[in-house]
């Protein structure tokens, strides 16, 4: 029996071969002293007796025994008697000591030097039992080192907060480890008074993410059930801050989910890998607490514990993972000339896993367009209007269905696709398409609604402009409809001696919302200087960029009546490329090819013709003028390219028509 307070009765003694008239039961000490004479032996509590040894002893006698009484020893008993062997009883006691000592402040926590208490510092009296260990405990009684003595402790890189020292003596003990409760040990032990240390941050940012106790936990992902970590399962212990979180990232750091608690996090659904669950102390101010950063980013006054490690085996044994995109959803004005690209770091792909990782452009009905290295390699400018949607494949060897033109619900073979951001590519409004020699500008209203074009030209301005035999003059009234395309005469010359060729926006060109238009500057009147600041317009020599529009044009420097306007193209998503026409077609053969390729066309042509081969990525491989004569034009070397996909686009005129061709 331990002697704790706590009754301590026997049972399960029985006593066989027995003769006499007479029967008593009797309890002595070792030597033999009476020290009781209970009816039977389970009605005596031996957790008053102290410490020591007792022996149980039963006797039968006839009349006329002497000496049967407390006090005598059993040597002296006189009289016709027998006694019975004895059972031992045994009363262990522990006791934990008094400790002297402390508190101890370390007010340079986490500066590099050691914080650790002087040998000496701490003296243990009146303890007493077989087994002796000191405890390093938290404010709540979690168990967090179990040193050999006080002294060999260094608090500096514990953290803020404060933890307790205890002293535990005992003979027997469970419960007695790192992460356990000191409130939750059993057996025979006792603890000691506690010393407090207290441990202030160098930076005076007082916060403790804590210890965390629990996993590495193990779980089989993918098969439906639930797969998340019980509350009884893990200990936070030593934490200290006025907030307080639990972040879930990625082996690199890249945060995954802010979940109130870890058991609230379901990872059936987090395909193959490893994720680290920490708890993060924090004072107020702190920046980068977002899913998509990285732990590692974090500023403020905060602290994270040590991490716990959840492992995720797939249930199909095909441990790979698309991972998690963070960013977007990105939206473009396509249609205008302008490069539409995602910027760089503008996605963030965590947690992904597998032997070979690809990027996939699909439309929102899964069709793949591109299989490009990265995401800002696209310029989605030539796509046209819809929704395209990027992805990120982890796969093994062996798919099948990764190809542009087949559908990534097709593939196959073991693969996990991420989830998708979206990139939506809307209409521009209006566009200039171009001035020729003639200084002629192209409309085209890619708008849904229509637009009275009027009040734009040339408002305030000596000039006029005018669509066919209409004249265009400021105030009057001219409706542009959804999709119509007209041409703008204008009556000046576009003369680099005779002023700059400008963007303005009217009826007040400093207003950045208004729709641009073309204007003659040399001889408005205007200041040419301030007025081309606040309008952002082209001067001689330099690229159109305005903030009002994201229209580029480009100057050729040719610097006469000539000047020749395009549109600065650019063309990934290049399936969308094609425009509705029936002017003509086009087949390529042979397809696939290793060398030359020729182009048969629908119908007899008698024209010049542009041909451009661009890859899977829209990034222009190839580009040659052209006189198509007839049906068939023959032999286009394509030895330079590489072997793969690449799509070949002819130009005639304002008509264009793509084709997917093969390099093997």
């Amino acid at each position: 029996f331990c002697v704790d307070g706590m009754p301590d009765m026997v049972s399960g003694i029985t006593l066989t071969g027995s003769t006499g008239t007479n029967n008593a039961w009797i309890v002595t000490d070792p030597q033999g002293n009476i020290l009781g004479l209970p009816p039977t032996p389970d009605v005596v509590d031996f957790d008053g007796a102290g410490a020591g040894i007792c022996l149980i002893w039963n006797i039968s006698y006839e009349a006329g025994l002497t000496g049967l009484a407390m006090g005598n020893n059993v040597s002296a008993l006189v009289g016709e008697y027998g006694l019975s062997n004895s059972i031992s009883v045994t009363r262990n006691e522990a006791v934990g000591g008094t400790l002297t000592g402390g508190p101890f402040n370390f007010d340079m926590i986490g500066d590099g030097t050691p914080d650790m208490i002087t040998p000496g510092s701490i003296s243990i009296t009146n303890n007493s039992g077989s087994n002796s260990q000191w405890i390093i405990t938290d404010s709540q009684g979690i168990i967090l080192g179990l040193p050999p003595m006080p002294s060999a402790v260094d608090f500096d890189g514990a953290g803020s907060g404060s933890c307790l020292i205890w002293h535990l003596s005992y003979e027997d003990v469970a419960g007695l480890a790192v992460g356990m409760s000191a409130t939750e040990l059993s057996g025979c032990f006792a603890l000691s008074n506690s010393i407090e240390v207290v441990r202030t941050n160098a930076d005076g940012c007082n916060t403790n993410g804590g210890e965390l106790f629990g996993g590495p936990f193990n779980f089989v992902v993918g098969d439906g059930l639930i797969d998340t970590i019980s509350l009884d399962s893990f200990v936070l212990a030593n934490n200290s801050g006025i907030n307080s979180q639990w972040v879930v990232t990625d082996s690199s750091g890249y945060i995954l989910g802010l979940p109130p608690s870890p058991n609230a996090v379901d990872f059936d659904g987090a395909g193959y890998g490893t994720c680290l669950v920490w708890h993060l102390s924090y004072e107020t101010g702190l920046t980068g607490l977002e899913a998509g950063a990285n732990a590692a980013d974090l500023e403020g006054c905060f602290s994270l514990s040590n991490a716990m490690v959840v492992n995720r085996t797939n249930a199909s044994g095909c441990n790979t993972n698309g991972g998690v995109l963070f960013g977007g959803p990105f939206e473009f004005c396509v249609g205008d000339g302008t490069q539409d690209t995602i910027p760089v770091g503008a996605i963030t792909l965590a947690n992904s896993g597998g032997m070979n990782s690809q990027w996939i452009i699909t439309d929102d009905q899964g069709i793949i367009l591109g299989l490009p290295p990265l995401p800002t390699d696209v310029d989605f400018e030539g796509a046209g209007l819809g929704t395209c949607l990027v992805w990120h494949l982890s796969y093994e060897t062996g798919i099948t269905g990764l190809e542009v033109g087949l559908n990534a619900n097709d593939l196959q073979g073991c693969f996990s696709l991420s989830n998708s951001i979206s990139v939506i590519r809307n209409e521009c409004g209006i566009a200039i398409n171009e001035i020729n020699a003639n200084e002629q500008i192209e409309l085209r209203n890619y708008g849904t609604t229509a637009i009275d074009i009027s009040s734009y030209y040339l408002c305030n301005f000596p000039a006029y402009a005018q669509i066919g035999n209409l004249s265009i003059t400021c105030g009057g009234d001219y409706i542009l409809d959804p999709g119509e395309l007209i041409t703008v005469i204008v009556n000046f010359d576009i003369d680099e001696n005779d002023g700059e060729l400008g963007l303005y926006t009217a009826p007040n060109y400093t207003d950045p919302t208004a729709l641009m238009d073309y204007v003659e500057w040399g001889s408005t009147g205007h200041q040419r200087s301030a007025v081309a600041v606040s309008a952002g317009i082209w001067t001689t020599g330099d690229f159109v960029t305005s903030f009002s529009s994201p229209l580029v044009l480009e100057y050729d420097g040719s610097g006469d009546s000539s000047l020749d306007w395009t549109e600065d193209t650019a063309t990934p998503c290049v399936d969308n490329l094609n425009e509705d026409s029936s002017e003509f077609e086009f087949s390529v053969f042979p397809n696939p090819s290793n060398g030359n390729i020729s182009l048969k066309f629908s119908r007899d042509i008698n024209d010049e013709s542009r041909i451009e081969i661009y890859d899977q990525l829209g990034t222009l491989q190839y580009s040659q003028q052209y006189m198509i004569n007839g049906e068939l034009h023959s032999q286009l070397g394509i030895d330079q390219l590489e072997a793969g996909t690449y799509f070949i686009k002819v130009i005639i005129g304002r008509e264009a028509r793509l084709q997917r061709i093969i390099k093997i």
